[in-house]
Formats: C-alpha cells, sequence, structure tokens
C-alpha cells in the first residue's frame, strides 16, 4: 500500500516538520507528528461538526495529508486517508448537510472528487465526475438553501492540443435527491492568459502564528484552520493573543553589497602595473574583476607574474581562481612554478584549475588531481573531463597514456574522441616508450577500443 500522500501534488505525512534528535535513541519528528493522536499535517483547510451522536460531537478536520477525527475533547482519534480506503488524501473543504459529511479534494492536473460520510452507517461513498461532478478537481463547497454547492477548480487541459485551462460553474447537490445539477460546458483560458489565483490569506491566526485558511463557529466552539494547525477555543468569540512588533535591525548582506558593487564598476587592465593597482582594492570581488578583464595579448607576459604571485597567496577563494586561469593563459616559463604551486592550494576547484592550466601550457599535471577529477565527472566528459582529455592529448608520457586508459573517452562522443585521438596519435611519435601501452589495449579490447 503506498504511503499517506502517495501523489507528489497531494501532501505526505513522511516530510519536512520539526525533528528531535536524541543524543540516545530514535528521531522523532514534534510537529506533522506520524503517530494516531496527531494531525496528519501542519496545515488544515477546513473543519466541520458532526451532528450529535451517542459518542459525542466529532470534528472533523481537512489536511494535504488526510482527514483528521477529533472527540468530544478535541483529542484526535483518528486520521482517514487513501491507506483507509478514500479517493485521497488530500482535502480542501468540508462541510455537514442534512446529518452528513461532505468533503471536496482538488489535485494536480483534474485528479480530486467529493467524499460523502454517513454517521449512522460510519460509511463513505466518493462521488466523482461519472457520478455526476463536473469535475473531479472539487476547490470548495458551501451550504445554500438546505443544498450543497460544488465549487470547482482551474484544471489543466493536459489532454487538448492547446494545453490550456478550463474551469466549470459551481453545480448544486440535492441530498434529497443524491443527484447533482447538470453541468455546463467548461469556461476555456489560452494557457498564456490563465485566471489568477485567490490571494493569499493575510489574517494572522492567534496564538499559533501563520495564516487563517477558514473557520467555523458552531456549538460552542469557535475553529480556526491554519498553516501552522489548527486552534479550537470553547467560546463563541475569537481568542485574542496581544503581540508586539520585533524589533529587528537589518544587517546589510556585505559579499552582495560588494558583488554588486564591483559589477557596476569598468575595468580596463591593459598593463601589469593597472593590474598590481587593481589587486590593492579592498573589494575582493572587484578584484575578480580586475583579472578576468587583464588583456595579456601583447606577447610580454613575464611583467604579469609578479602581481599574479600575490594574488595566488590571497585569502580569498575566487581571487585565487581567477589567477589561476590568468596565469594559464601566460606562455611564459614563469607560469610554470605559480602553477605547480598552486595544485597544493586547500581548494581541489583551485588544484584542478592549475592542473588544467599545465596540461594546456604542454606540461604534465599532477595526475593524481587529474583522476580524482575523472572519478566525480563521471560521464559528464563535456565539462572539465573532456578538457582534460583535450589538454593531456598533446603530452602523451607512460603516465598519463596509462591514467586516460583507465578512464577512456565514451565510444558515443564520436566527433571529439576522434579529434583528441588523432593529436594523441600525432604527439606519441615523440614518446615512443608509450606505444606498447596503446598497442596492447588495442589488443585486449579490440579495434573499438578508443585508443
Amino acid at each position: 500500500m503506498p504511503p499517506r500522500g502517495a501523489h507528489p501534488r497531494e501532501g505526505s505525512r513522511d516530510l519536512g516538520g520539526l525533528w528531535l534528535l536524541p543524543p540516545n535513541g530514535e528521531a522523532r519528528r514534534i510537529s506533522t507528528s506520524a503517530t494516531a493522536d496527531a494531525l496528519p499535517h501542519d496545515r488544515v483547510f477546513a473543519a466541520t461538526l458532526e451532528a450529535e451522536n451517542p459518542d459525542g460531537r466529532r470534528l472533523w478536520v481537512a489536511t494535504p495529508a488526510g482527514l483528521a477525527v477529533l472527540d468530544e475533547q478535541l483529542r484526535v482519534r483518528a486520521t482517514l486517508g487513501r491507506r483507509e480506503g478514500l479517493i485521497a488524501d488530500r482535502f480542501d473543504s468540508a462541510a455537514t448537510l442534512s446529518g452528513k459529511l461532505y468533503f471536496g479534494s482538488g489535485w494536480d492536473d483534474c485528479g480530486g472528487g467529493l467524499a460523502v460520510f454517513d454517521p449512522t452507517t460510519r460509511v463513505f461513498t466518493a462521488r466523482l465526475a461519472a457520478d455526476g461532478l463536473a469535475s473531479d478537481r472539487v476547490a470548495g463547497l458551501v451550504v445554500e438553501g438546505g443544498k450543497l454547492s460544488v465549487r470547482y477548480g482551474l484544471q489543466y487541459r493536459r489532454w487538448a492540443s492547446d494545453y490550456g485551462y478550463q474551469r466549470h460553474d459551481p453545480s448544486l447537490y440535492d441530498p434529497a435527491t443524491g443527484s447533482f445539477t447538470p453541468p455546463s460546458a467548461p469556461q476555456r483560458f489560452p494557457r498564456h492568459d490563465r485566471p489568477k489565483p485567490p490571494p493569499h490569506p493575510t489574517e494572522i491566526t492567534p496564538w499559533l502564528g501563520g495564516y487563517t485558511l477558514s473557520t467555523l463557529d458552531a456549538q460552542g466552539l469557535h475553529v480556526e484552520c491554519s498553516t501552522h494547525g489548527l486552534l479550537i477555543a470553547r467560546s463563541a468569540q475569537r481568542p485574542v493573543h496581544d503581540v508586539s512588533a520585533l524589533n529587528v535591525t537589518l544587517l546589510p548582506d556585505q559579499p552582495f553589497q560588494q558583488r554588486a558593487e564591483a559589477w557596476r564598476r569598468n575595468f580596463a587592465v591593459h598593463s601589469p602595473t593597472a593590474l598590481a593597482t587593481s589587486l590593492e582594492d579592498p573589494n575582493p570581488y572587484a578584484r575578480v574583476r580586475a583579472l578576468e578583464s587583464a588583456a595579456t595579448s601583447d606577447g610580454l607576459y613575464a611583467p604579469w607574474i609578479e602581481p599574479l604571485r600575490s594574488a595566488l597567496a590571497e585569502e580569498h577563494l575566487l581571487v585565487r581562481r581567477a589567477a589561476v586561469a590568468l596565469l594559464a593563459k601566460l606562455d611564459a616559463p614563469e607560469a610554470r612554478p605559480l602553477l605547480e604551486r598552486a595544485q597544493r592550494d586547500p581548494d581541489p576547484s583551485v588544484r584542478e584549475s592549475a592542473a588544467l592550466g599545465l596540461a594546456g601550457l604542454g606540461h604534465v599535471p599532477d595526475l593524481r588531481i587529474v583522476e580524482r577529477l575523472l572519478q566525480l565527472a563521471g560521464t559528464s566528459y563535456y565539462t572539465a573531463g573532456l578538457k582534460f582529455y583535450d589538454a593531456l592529448a598533446a603530452s602523451p608520457t607512460p603516465a598519463v597514456v596509462a591514467l586516460l586508459l583507465r578512464y577512456p573517452l565514451p565510444l558515443d562522443d564520436y566527433h571529439p574522441r576522434l579529434e583528441i585521438v588523432a593529436r594523441l596519435g600525432k604527439a606519441v611519435v615523440d614518446h615512443p616508450e608509450s606505444i606498447d601501452l596503446l598497442l596492447a589495449a588495442r589488443a585486449m579490447h579490440g579495434s573499438s577500443y578508443p585508443a
């Protein structure tokens, strides 16, 4: 049997809430508690009272995860839903008429219906579109002149070619005859012009907090159904709980402000001197922007090394990462020792960027970093994994070839694999000691092997 709230659009008593985690013992939810004596969900949509019976009056409440039945002492005595044979777990509305209880359900595109409970027989009866409802998606129940007015929710026409929406006018249910008024043709709306949802409730529920969704005043009780639970007062008047506003001091989000300030500025870094000046900016995001905008296309790369050396010692991660990215673009011998040092950075993203930069400049990086990335990449070869294959193809040392054979290119990536393997084949001429590894792999796996 599926758990309560089996459909994700209905509700669930198995998710969320406040949990108690004792040092010794099992974790226990203390809100929305999945126990027999608690509401099945903290959000309560509607409530209705059962007429007097030998067991005393009963209060029924509708929630997204089932119905709850409260006894004369207002204790939860039962919770009912799909597991107990009802048409749904989510019930949004409730009403009492002619001794029977009615619960409306509406969820997803067109799910739901009307559940009718007869206290004398203790039997539920389902009423669906096949029984006279205009739609299974019931959105509200109102008693009017001895009859039940059934309001319908907006339906998504997933089955139609226009993928629009439709909604039926309310229909009346006559308990004396057990019949509904004939449904009229639904009003249809294009997909881009669907009706606006009803306004969000704004009335705060006393004591509980949250917003009041509906109220019930009957038999000396005042009941408020709230987004934060159920409030019951043995009084005809609404309880009052005086509260005062909190004196809140809003603290600025400094990183957010620094990022915004950096993006509003224009950066034009065309010389090492300008970069060194920009790296003294107190805003770390401005330093990142300066590194990203540095223009080093004049071929004189050596003067850029010194400001980048200081950037690699920065505490701010994004500054170090941007410095590594800029170093990887410099075709200068001085860049290599800095990139090799960056392979020992505390942050893995900086280490991987430095290893990729070394490979792109024709040097063999720390292959332990490459292997870790290929292990984590899985089949995501079009991200960092494919970049490493492409860069390492120019330096097919035996250690590089052995690594690439352990993590071969995917067979379905034909075009990039063909280009990389072709480049690898040209470069391996300068590394004859790696040819035996490639030939052995081909002999073992056949001609379809990426090598």
